[in-house]
């Protein structure tokens, strides 16, 4: 692999890191197309440069980008190493390029670059859909990351439309036989079908709660939250920020939540000493037996 491509690859990983979905090595290698081994080396290369990899209780790898920004503000590239930057993700040869390689990855506008390659992509993701719908026909969703079961894999779907900002795709799996949501960041590529939609029958629109999953029956949860927990609350699933309300020294969350409790429980999990579960009783229960599952 040449190093425009080592560089391009680099870029994306730290799109991904920098994410609020997190994910195991394998998980990485897999969207990058590349084995586990290169995968740490990378990881390595990103450490050598001064940013800070962590690494949650389920052997999750995430960034912290407002550290990144605050311990490397001083560093700052002359306008002709910013054009040479550019000229290096165009495959453009310079004899600068090692240089620039040993500085990039310590530099704000690698974030910014990093952003500009992840939201470009999510663009031309987000038009494919948008043309399926259209069309009515079906799609598939290369190397689909599930938040809930972690794998990744593809996904034949027929596409009828977009919720919560364009950030998810409302549409029917072909293989589960229902409806389902997907996030347009967790897609690797949406592949075009020439299969019409075949199903239409089984489409309906549905609400999610505000952890974006569909329940026809959600239950009542309540919560109270340090500021801290709130704050991250929001930043991780923004549709949650209408159900949270000042009371006192606290923050409370009240909101409809789906009944098998998905990703809020792993939400809660991880802000164990900053949340307090008021009701229902049957959250606390579904918290325990969570833990002690995935513990063992």
């Amino acid at each position: 692999m040449n190093e425009q491509q080592r560089l391009l690859r680099l870029l994306k990983l730290i799109a991904l890191l920098s994410s609020p979905l997190r994910r195991t090595a394998r998980q990485y290698a897999d969207l990058l197309e590349v084995n586990k081994t290169t995968i740490y080396r990378y990881f390595r290369t990103i450490e050598e440069a001064g940013y800070t990899l962590l690494l949650d209780n389920e052997n999750q790898y995430y960034l912290d980008r407002s550290a990144v920004r605050s311990q490397h503000s001083e560093l700052h590239f002359t306008e002709e190493e910013a054009q040479i930057l550019g000229d290096l993700v165009r495959s453009y040869d310079s004899p600068f390029q090692q240089d620039l390689l040993n500085k990039i990855y310590t530099h704000s506008t690698l974030n910014e670059l990093a952003d500009s390659l992840a939201d470009a992509q999510q663009s031309v993701r987000y038009r494919t859909l948008k043309e399926a719908i259209r069309e009515e026909r079906q799609v598939i969703l290369r190397q689909y990351v599930s938040m809930n079961s972690q794998q990744i894999s593809d996904r034949r779907v027929e596409p009828i439309g977009f919720l919560h900002r364009d950030t998810l795709v409302e549409a029917y799996d072909v293989e589960k036989k229902a409806m389902r949501h997907f996030r347009l960041e967790r897609i690797a590529e949406v592949k075009r079908s020439q299969t019409y939609f075949q199903y239409r029958g089984e489409h309906r629109r549905s609400q999610t709660d505000p952890f974006r999953v569909a329940d026809l029956q959600p239950v009542e949860v309540i919560l109270k939250l340090t500021p801290t927990a709130a704050q991250q609350m929001k930043e991780l699933y923004p549709a949650t920020e209408p159900y949270l309300q000042q009371q006192d020294d606290a923050i409370v969350f009240s909101a409809p939540v789906n009944r098998e409790y998905k990703l809020i429980d792993r939400l809660l999990l991880s802000l164990c000493d900053e949340v307090q579960v008021v009701s229902p009783p049957q959250l606390r229960t579904h918290l325990q037996t969570f833990w002690e599952r995935n513990t063992i």
